[in-house]
């Protein structure tokens, strides 16, 4: 006799998830009855030949077996590996300092992104290609206009955790008249 075959709606192998805890869904088929379907030991709930189970993530890297099994004991398994991670990328923006004043529209910003899993960072709607990064630090330059100037930072990471804030910068061109 043959096993159950097991297929795995959610999630997908080596994804990201940022909240625990996480439900694992699929299906399983067999041409007999199916015993039952577990995920890394736990019961799940069957209805036809659809299965659910709620599973609580550590931090990092977790690995998921659902095994199942039918009613003349064939038993089939399959695994994979999702991360958990829920924290936030880290940004710290080096130069230039909040409110900073320049008097020409060219101006550089330079920071560092932290975070343990793949990230973009986006300024002022522009991801941040990879040719402006040293490692984690960046260097970007960005053009302002007269007055103040609100320069938006979005960093996500592989999980969806999305850091946001805005750096105001002022340019004043315009020399004091005696």
């Amino acid at each position: 006799n043959e096993p159950p075959v097991i297929s795995i709606t959610v999630p997908q192998n080596n994804s990201f998830q940022n909240a625990a805890p996480l439900t694992v869904s699929g299906t399983v088929t067999d041409k007999s009855a199916i015993s039952y379907v577990k995920v890394n030991g736990i019961e799940a709930t069957v209805d036809g030949q659809h299965f659910t189970a709620a599973l609580t993530l550590s931090e990092g890297t977790n690995s998921i077996t659902i095994e199942s099994e039918d009613q003349y004991k064939n038993k089939g398994s399959v695994s994979l590996t999702v991360t958990l991670d829920s924290v936030v990328p880290t940004v710290t923006i080096s130069s230039p300092a909040p409110r900073a004043s320049f008097s020409t529209p060219d101006a550089t910003i330079t920071g560092v992104v932290t975070d343990s899993s793949t990230f973009t960072l986006s300024i002022n709607g522009q991801e941040v290609s990879s040719s402006h990064f040293n490692g984690s630090q960046f260097t970007y330059p960005v053009s302002l206009t007269e007055g103040e100037n609100n320069v938006e930072f979005l960093a996500v990471d592989a999980a969806n955790n999305r850091w946001e804030t805005t750096l105001t910068l002022l340019m004043d061109s315009i020399p004091p008249q005696i």
